[in-house]
């Protein structure tokens, strides 16, 4: 089950993230996984930065 993803802002790369971690960057147009990531904890939040060349992952416990 996928947990949060973010789509690069021209659209083209897709970050998925499960409830347990695992996280796999896709080519949205190919359908083509380019990467898969173990982050071996929850993951909060993702995004991409505004280029696209970035991807922030946020992990850890909510301090809200």
């Amino acid at each position: 089950d996928i947990y949060t993803f973010a789509l690069s802002p021209d659209g083209t790369l897709l970050f998925t993230i499960d409830s347990e971690g695992n996280a796999q960057l896709i080519s949205f147009h190919k359908r083509v996984l380019l990467a898969f990531i173990n982050f071996r904890t929850k993951v909060k939040h993702v995004k991409f930065s505004p280029n696209g060349k970035y991807i922030a992952v946020t992990t850890g416990k909510s301090s809200v």
